[in-house]
């Protein structure tokens, strides 16, 4: 049973519209999208 909604860092529908207009390259913001896409979460999905 999925519990999350869909992640999808290109998304264009909520704001800001695209993540690159608002920040420069290196952002802390980069960095921790990039950690969190690597989670291991499968004792959070198991039932």
């Amino acid at each position: 049973m999925k519990r999350f909604k869909d992640y999808s860092p290109d998304q264009q529908l909520l704001l800001p519209p695209d993540l690159n207009d608002w920040l420069e390259d290196g952002h802390l913001a980069y960095f921790i999208r990039d950690v969190v896409g690597e989670l291991d979460l499968c004792q959070i999905y198991d039932d």
